[in-house]
Formats: C-alpha cells, structure tokens, sequence
C-alpha cells in the first residue's frame, strides 16, 4: 500500500481538528433547574481483548476475556436559563437531596 505523505498528514489534520470540535461542544450547563434524574447501578461486563505477536515475519492473532466493572453513579440533567440542557454527575447523597424542578 502506497500511501502519499502529504495526504496522510492531512486526514490525521482533519481528524485531530474534528475531535476538538467535538470536544469543544462539551457540557458546558454546570447549574440550572433538575429536570430529569439517572441513577445507574453498577455493572460488570465481559470484553473479548485481542492481542497480536509478530515473531519472524510470522503474526499470530489471541484473545482472551477479562472484567470490566463500571461503579454505580448518579446523574442530574440541567437546563439553564438560556434554555440549554446538560448533565452533571453527582453524589448519592446530593441526588438523594434533589428534585426534578429544584434549582441546582
């Protein structure tokens, strides 16, 4: 595969300035009224993790399965009074104190 440089260095470009655009867009609603509440319990998933070994030219493809465990957390949606929405995570005993239509 004949890859020209200039072009490659392009698309990472591109790719690199679309990623902060996303990221840019973030959440940025930190206080306004609650108007919804998320609470997710904790969990454990199993993933498939493959791992790939080169030894003299020859490469040989493995996986194995490990745990993953994502903690319980607690999440507050915001809408601020320009009327934009964003998320907050929050404590379980802040989440316990809070109402949907309370100010946060």
């Amino acid at each position: 595969m004949n890859t020209n440089p200039r072009k490659a260095a392009a698309v990472i470009a591109l790719s690199a300035a679309a990623a902060f655009t996303l990221t840019a867009c973030g959440n940025d609603v930190e206080h306004g009224t609650v108007i919804e509440k998320h609470f997710t319990p904790d969990s454990y998933s199993v993933v498939s993790v493959p791992s790939t070994t080169c030894t003299n030219g020859r490469c040989t493809t493995t996986s194995h399965l490990t745990t993953v465990y994502t903690p319980e957390h607690w999440t507050l949606v915001l809408r601020d009074r320009k009327g934009h929405t964003g998320s907050v995570d929050v404590s379980a005993k802040k989440y316990g104190s809070v109402k949907v239509g309370d100010q946060y």
